[in-house]
């Protein structure tokens, strides 16, 4: 098991301690990859962060997954007091919006026909 392993389970401890249980999966799931992916935590460089979020971006993950991922990781490092100023530096990448599809007028009016409708069961 890697220093950074250690560090992982040690802070998932804390977690589930002193945080609900979603809270713990969330960070369980997201630290995940981080302790495979990272052999230490001298291994987490500007440069493999990098590399990181290209291999994260490669296997289907999106900015907003990518940024909890690195949130995670900053977040527990900064509760067990570990000091890396690449990590903590690296900035959020930009999130795609997404605006909400609303219905039209007209297919408002055919919902709404539907559901007056003696069709409706």
């Amino acid at each position: 098991m890697t220093d950074l392993e250690i560090k992982i389970n040690d802070f998932l401890d804390d977690v589930l301690i002193y945080k609900t249980i979603d809270t713990y999966k969330y960070y369980k799931s997201h630290l995940s990859t981080s302790g495979k992916f990272f052999s230490s935590l001298s291994d987490i460089t500007l440069k493999r962060i990098k590399q990181y979020v290209i291999y994260l971006k490669e296997n289907g993950c999106c900015n907003k997954t990518i940024n909890k991922k690195i949130s995670c990781l900053k977040y527990m490092c900064s509760s067990l007091k570990i000091k890396n100023s690449e990590l903590l530096e690296f900035p959020k990448l930009r999130e795609d919006k997404k605006n909400p599809h609303y219905l039209s007028i007209e297919e408002l009016k055919r919902l709404q026909n539907h559901l007056m409708s003696d069709n409706v069961s």
